[in-house]
């Protein structure tokens, strides 16, 4: 059973699940050391589950978990505690920033690209497989600057809600007259990690080797020649005659036929061999020579 957040993280599973089984409640203790303690509570509909022939499928075994009535209908309730330090929320929930005197989180970007693609959190939550989501976090002082609802009996504490036909933030945030941190800035790192995930799961899944223009293998040239290299996610090195280039912007192409293209001129005599790897470990070799 995953824990909310990561629950949360992974919403466009639920897409497959019958309307309507799914609440889940979650709170979040940013303690003084600045470690975090999640609470998290996942309900699954029993009477649907019970009579859904992918029961094992989306729940597996469910004999180990209690059974809780909740406004007259009784759920399949897994409750889970975690304590995370900074370092293993990071690893956890990269794009989550939270201390004691700050909480941002985009929860419309992270966790959707592995499983879902370009979904947004609005479309998952239209398909009703969701009832319920709720979830309260609590920093260390009063929250003076947020877009949840702070609580009338802690001003420490802030509330979120998810309801199928309400329309959802695409951000939660909320800061302490203490934080050094600025929700502009908690955007723009947030994004910045977004897009280093994106492009973490995009080298994960690439299988394409570079692209080599300029030269064609086995061919022979009168002079010297301009070889342009490029790759569809991230170029890693670029070796001319076993020698490494530099990939420095002097040497990218800004504008024209190969914009975004890596530029090599090549003036050696005889053999050259010119040896192109992306990130994802994929390789693209050409050799040719240069009339001596």
């Amino acid at each position: 059973m995953k824990k909310f957040l990561s629950m949360l993280l992974m919403l466009a599973l639920v897409i497959t699940m019958t309307t309507g089984c799914m609440q889940m409640t979650g709170s979040i203790v940013a303690n003084e050391d600045n470690s975090i303690s999640i609470h998290t509570k996942v309900c699954f509909d029993k009477e649907i589950i019970d009579n859904n022939g992918n029961k094992d499928v989306i729940m597996g075994n469910t004999s180990d978990l209690k059974v809780e009535t909740i406004d007259g209908k009784e759920y399949y309730v897994d409750e889970e505690d975690e304590t995370y330090s900074q370092k293993e929320l990071k690893k956890e929930f990269s794009t989550m920033l939270i201390d004691k005197n700050r909480f941002y989180y985009g929860i419309s970007q992270e966790g959707l690209l592995e499983n879902n693609g370009d979904t947004s959190i609005n479309e998952i939550i239209s398909k009703d497989a969701i009832s319920y989501v709720g979830m309260d976090v609590t920093l260390q002082a009063p929250v003076t600057k947020t877009n949840g609802t702070i609580s009338e009996d802690n001003n420490n504490t802030v509330h979120w809600e998810i309801k199928p036909g309400n329309e959802i933030s695409t951000e939660w945030y909320a800061y302490t007259d203490d934080s050094k941190y600025t929700l502009e800035k908690d955007r723009k790192t947030v994004k910045a990690l977004y897009a280093e995930e994106k492009e973490k799961q995009e080298i994960a899944n690439d299988k394409t080797a570079p692209v080599i223009k300029g030269v064609t293998n086995g061919k022979t040239y009168k002079k010297s020649v301009n070889v342009y290299i490029k790759d569809n996610v991230k170029l890693k090195s670029i070796k001319l005659n076993n020698k490494s280039v530099k990939l420095t912007s002097s040497i990218l192409v800004k504008s024209g036929k190969y914009k975004n293209y890596y530029k090599v001129k090549v003036t050696k005599k005889g053999k050259n061999k010119i040896i192109a790897q992306d990130a994802a470990g994929n390789k693209k070799t050409v050799s040719f020579k240069i009339k001596k």
